[in-house]
């Protein structure tokens, strides 16, 4: 995912449906609640610290990565304590595309990747756990291995952005899926 969302722009969900073919898509999510995930931060905290006190007595100092990824866990720290309802997401969405041929197939899945690629989205097709993926898109199923490698952590706030979950297209054929 891109490293922070704006709008507009950042309904990508919303955006899968404005495609020329069909994509299909599913949404893993594990929430925790926001004093339990700051209490997390605070331990990235600690752990980026030492991290950078690694490198006293270097000239070059730490590497950039070290300050960036302290600033994030700031920024994040300072967000999911602002409110007692804040929560920590992690996210594990799945994209699934289908066709008439096997070429078809990995024709739109190649698409797909090119289509969300100028975007900083980074698509990954696990080889051999594609059977798996498939399965986990539908209710009751457990959640795979191969998700929680691609698992994001978002704030409620930033799911709430990949798609707006109102509008007046509810309930026709591109509009979002409430119930049966």
């Amino acid at each position: 995912m891109p490293e922070a969302f704006a709008l507009p722009g950042a309904a990508s969900l919303q955006q899968l449906d404005d495609l020329a073919y069909p994509v299909d898509w599913a949404a893993r999510l594990v929430i925790a609640p926001g004093r339990k995930a700051e209490a997390k931060s605070r331990r990235r905290a600690r752990h980026l610290r030492a991290q950078a006190a690694e490198y006293e007595g270097d000239p070059a100092g730490p590497p950039a990565s070290i300050a960036k990824n302290q600033a994030d866990n700031d920024e994040f720290r300072e967000r999911i304590s602002s409110s007692e309802r804040e929560v920590e997401i992690q996210a594990m969405v799945t994209l699934a595309v289908w066709g008439a041929s096997l070429d078809d197939v990995q024709n739109r899945a190649a698409s797909l990747a090119h289509d969300f690629g100028a975007t900083d989205y980074t698509f990954a097709r696990p080889v051999g756990e594609q059977a798996n993926l498939w399965r986990a898109m539908l209710p009751g199923c457990r959640t795979p291995r191969v998700m929680t490698g691609y698992a994001q952590t978002l704030r409620a706030h930033d799911v709430a952005l990949a798609m707006p979950w109102c509008g007046s297209a509810l309930g026709d054929d591109r509009g979002g899926l409430f119930g049966l």
